[in-house]
Formats: C-alpha cells, structure tokens, sequence
C-alpha cells in the first residue's frame, strides 16, 4: 500500500509568502551598511599617504661663451675660409711726435717786505761764542802768619835779643814774621855777636850760646 505523500515544496514557498524575501533583503542591506561604516571607520583611522617629493633633474653645465664661440665647437664645421691676404704695410709717418704739454708755471710768491723799523725791533741774535773752560784755579796756599813767637834763651842768660826792630831778654818771647832775619845778641860786656835765622810756624825755640866771647848761634 502507497505511504502518506509528501506536500510539495513551492505549497511551502507559497505559504511564506513575499514577506520572506523582504526579510532576506533588509538582512542584507544591514550587512552591507555595517561594512561600509566599519570601512570607513578604520580608512579614517588610516595616516594620509606621503607624496614623494618630485626629483629635480640636474640641469646640464651651460658651455662658456669661448667653447661656443671657438671654432670647431658646433657640431657643423664651418666651410674652410678663403686664404687672406696679408695685409699692406702703411707708409711710416712723417709727422713729428706730439709735443707734450707742459704744466703752467707758477710764479714765485713775492717776499714780504722787510722796512728799516721792523729790523730795529727785532732783537739781534745773540752770537754763539763757545769760551774755552776756565782753568781750576789752585787751592788756596796757607796764608803764613802774621808773626811767629819764638821763646829765646841764651846760656848765660841775661842776654839781650833783638832782630826784626822787636827785642827780648833771655829768657823770654820774641814775636818775628816768618822768613830770613839777623839777630843780633849780647851777653853785657862779656860778647856780643849776629846769627842769621829762619823763622818759620815751625819755628818755637832760638837758643844762643857765649863760648870764649863769642857768639854761637843755633
């Protein structure tokens, strides 16, 4: 005997209806939405790409004006020139060399004139004699003493001395001035007689002396 018989799909299909497929689509589109925000989400997130900066190509090294200038330097040679010809020798010149012009001469400035008063006040040079040193003058020599007093004595004594219109009388003092003086001694009427003497500052002592009547001297 035949089983219970199975219902068939699209009756299912049919029951869901259309509100099945709307489903499915709202589905989708949320799907859809919540990629394209997260998308965005992390595209922001995401750090603005650099740029290479553009590479400046280095311009070529411009030819001085000789190199372009000098002959061969194109690329087209230049047509080989006629052959010149030498140029002609002028005549040498008979004009006579310029003369330079001198500067002006300047005329000397006129001296100031000079009248008879002004030489009178202006006071004379005084003339530059050079005086030959005076020589030093020597020290001063000892000037002698006015006198020099002599002590005199006698052997005997008692006599009389005299020399120089001074006298004394043994023993005693006899005031000279320095130099040669005769003296003249006498012993009373024993003797008498003249000696000569140098009196000098050195001079202290006369001594005379009676042997046999006669005088000696010192």
């Amino acid at each position: 005997t035949p089983g219970p018989q199975p219902i068939p799909a699209p009756v299912e299909e049919e029951r869901a209806g259309p509100g099945a497929g709307v489903i499915a689509a709202l589905v989708a589109f949320g799907l859809f939405v919540g990629l394209g925000a997260v998308g965005v989400v992390w595209w922001m997130g995401q750090p603005a790409p650099v740029e290479p900066a553009p590479v400046v190509a280095p311009k070529p090294p411009s030819e001085p004006a000789d190199a372009r200038d000098a002959p061969g330097a194109s690329s087209e040679e230049a047509p080989p020139s006629e052959e010149a010809t030498p140029p002609e020798e002028a005549p040498p010149s008979t004009a006579p060399p310029p003369v330079e012009a001198l500067p002006p001469v300047e005329p000397p400035a006129p001296e100031p004139e000079v009248s008879l008063e002004d030489v009178a006040e202006e006071p004379a040079e005084a003339s530059v004699v050079a005086e030959a040193p005076e020589p030093e003058a020597p020290p001063p020599a000892e000037q002698p003493a006015a006198t020099v007093t002599v002590r005199v004595v006698s052997i005997p004594a008692g006599a009389d001395v005299s020399a120089a219109g001074r006298s004394a009388h043994t023993p005693g003092e006899l005031s000279l001035p320095p130099g040669k003086h005769t003296v003249r001694v006498k012993f009373g009427e024993e003797g008498e007689g003249t000696c000569a003497v140098d009196v000098s500052a050195a001079t202290d002592r006369l001594a005379f002396r009676l042997v046999d009547g006669a005088v000696q001297c010192p």
